[in-house]
């Protein structure tokens, strides 16, 4: 038989393997029924909601986007060089326009800056739709921050916070299955 040890597990949830250790402790809790008291299932559940507030704290806090340049270079430079490099290819372009303006070449001007167009639009609608999901994912994570002060108060209705995760679910928002386990413990 497993043995249960709650202290062993670091309360870290940004460390890599809270998470796997959070699920397998509530794992082994769920399947040790004559541990079950309401503080200690309330403890295990508020660290199974951390494992997963951390990511998403993560990923919303998060201003790299991910790229070749910013996966091989660490991180101030990461930023810096493809900003720079970015700046530089639209020095490049807008001169070349002004020169192609400026000889009479309106054909080929005309094309260099529907092309700037075309790439620094699509570099800001992505820039727009990557921020639009990181605010979804803010909205996710500030939802489970709710369920999980009320859980931590010890004082809440299981069968209550069940219904609205569920709600949640269908609206989008995922939970772990263990989760709803532990609050079924509590009910």
């Amino acid at each position: 038989m497993a043995k249960l040890v709650f202290n062993e597990l670091e309360n870290r949830p940004d460390s890599g393997d809270f998470k796997l250790e959070a699920l397998g402790l509530a794992q082994q809790y769920i399947n040790t029924p004559w541990l079950h008291t309401r503080w200690l299932t309330s403890r295990i559940l508020t660290q199974v909601l951390d494992s997963e507030i951390g990511p998403l704290t993560r990923e919303c806090s998060s201003t790299v986007v991910q790229s070749r340049i910013t996966s091989l270079l660490p991180d101030p430079w990461g930023r810096i060089v493809p900003t720079v490099l970015s700046f530089a290819f639209f020095v490049v372009l807008a001169a070349t326009a002004w020169k192609e303006f400026g000889i009479g070449n309106f054909i080929l001007c005309g094309l260099t800056v529907v092309y700037m167009l075309w790439h620094y639009g699509y570099r800001f609608v992505t820039g727009l739709l990557r921020s639009r999901l990181r605010a979804n994912l803010n909205q996710r994570r500030l939802k489970y921050e709710l369920v999980k002060e009320e859980i931590s108060t010890g004082n809440y209705d299981a069968a209550e916070i069940a219904i609205r995760l569920r709600r949640w679910e269908s609206d989008g928002l995922w939970v772990h299955s263990l989760t709803h386990a532990l609050l079924r413990i509590q009910g």
